[in-house]
């Protein structure tokens, strides 16, 4: 027996404002569903709408949304947690919306391990990904004289933002290491920390 595919009207609920892992991670998220067939609608609340199935990025910041979707409508919830929730541990917040979920995505097994067991059961790894870019793969040239590492994110305080540099001390004074920092200072105080590094 053939299963019939139903579209559904999923809503995304991401607290993104900027230019962000959360941005992003919303954007992907619609691309993929949207791909699949579904009506997506990108919103940073939940303003009552109906809906087949919630989407909230970000337990702590997306609980209002959740908890709102959870009192009104018998909507299914997914929430997806990111590496804020998860590091350096989960909120009260992000907690009391893992309890109101219906389903809990993360995207690596060291994730789902930092999950207190009663979550774990409902929970699922769905890893990141990228596509190759035709512009990275039109410009890749083999740098012999170094190997490249690059860190991803926005530098601020709740990223350990300097670990990579700290690390790279730790290597031989010989070491090809070379690191790039793709993402923007957002807390000031890691400017000179960053032009520190770059001088050295």
């Amino acid at each position: 027996m053939a299963i019939e595919f139903r579209a559904l009207k999923i809503l995304i609920v991401s607290p993104a404002s900027l230019p962000n892992g959360n941005a992003s991670s919303a954007a992907r998220w619609a691309s993929e569903l949207t791909a699949l067939g579904h009506e997506i609608v990108v919103s940073s609340c939940w303003k009552g709408e109906e809906v087949d199935l919630l989407v909230a990025l970000n337990a702590e910041k997306s609980h209002h949304a959740v908890a709102g979707c959870r009192a009104n409508v018998r909507t299914p919830v997914v929430v997806a947690l990111t590496g804020t929730d998860l590091y350096p541990e989960l909120s009260m917040t992000s907690l009391a919306s893992l309890e109101m979920a219906d389903r809990i995505v993360v995207h690596q097994h060291k994730a789902l391990a930092r999950l207190p067991e009663p979550y774990q059961s409902k929970a699922c790894i769905i890893p990141f990904s990228i596509p190759d870019h035709p512009a990275l793969v039109k410009n890749q040239k083999a740098d012999e004289n170094n190997f490249t590492v690059c860190v991803v994110g926005h530098l601020r305080a709740v990223k350990d933002p300097m670990r990579t540099a700290r690390a790279a001390r730790l290597l031989p004074a010989g070491s090809r290491i070379r690191v790039l920092h793709a993402g923007a200072i957002l807390e000031r105080r890691f400017a000179k920390e960053v032009e520190r590094e770059e001088a050295e």
